[in-house]
């Protein structure tokens, strides 16, 4: 295993085959991030020490490339390294927690895809960033594991950006059975990709 310790004082490691993004994810400690394919950026670190491999072509302006700069959704480390991060990331990761939450806004962005609003309690803290990963259970005990697409704290709302699977039954419920006022379970944070029992 690889060591990654960042300028804040907090150290993780990365598996094989992880970006240095990932693993900070799993390991509870995400890197600010968004489009996590290399374009946006808002990824970057500076590379103190060590050594990484870059599997996928990076956007970066050459003057920060050509000063160590390097996008962690899209390297993976080679050795221990040492990264210098902006101020704010990463934050530990909440603890994981159920929360009921009601569906609020459910429409089509494209002919397989599907913008879901999800209304916490309103006695609650928002707890979630974008990126970060939930398990959502339905009524039926149906699961899904998604991503964070959006995070609305004002309104206590957390949105999901869902893609049609055929194979998958939550997907069913979400594309055929959904309707606005549904009660559902939302668990999370996860602080690793899968949740043991979704789909």
């Amino acid at each position: 295993m690889i060591k990654i310790r960042t300028s804040q004082g907090l150290e993780f490691v990365q598996q094989h085959g992880q970006s240095i993004l990932d693993a900070s994810i799993a390991a509870g400690y995400p890197i600010l991030h968004s489009c996590r394919s290399g374009r946006c950026g808002l990824c970057k670190a500076k590379l103190v020490a060590g050594d990484t491999q870059c599997y996928r072509r990076e956007e970066l302006p050459a003057a920060l490339s050509q000063h160590n700069w390097i996008l962690t959704c899209s390297c993976s480390a080679l050795s221990d390294v040492q990264l210098e991060l902006g101020a704010g990331q990463p934050m530990r990761m909440a603890k994981a927690v159920k929360l009921p939450c009601v569906i609020r806004q459910l429409s089509e962005s494209g002919p397989d895809s599907l913008l879901v609003s999800l209304q916490l309690p309103l006695v609650c803290r928002t707890r979630y960033q974008p990126g970060q990963r939930l398990c959502v259970l339905n009524a039926a005990g149906l699961s899904g594991t998604y991503q964070v697409a959006a995070v609305l704290p004002e309104q206590r709302q957390i949105q999901l950006q869902l893609a049609r699977h055929a194979d998958s039954a939550l997907q069913h419920y979400w594309f055929a059975e959904a309707q606005m006022d549904d009660v559902l379970t939302v668990l999370g944070p996860l602080a690793s990709e899968v949740a043991a029992g979704a789909d």
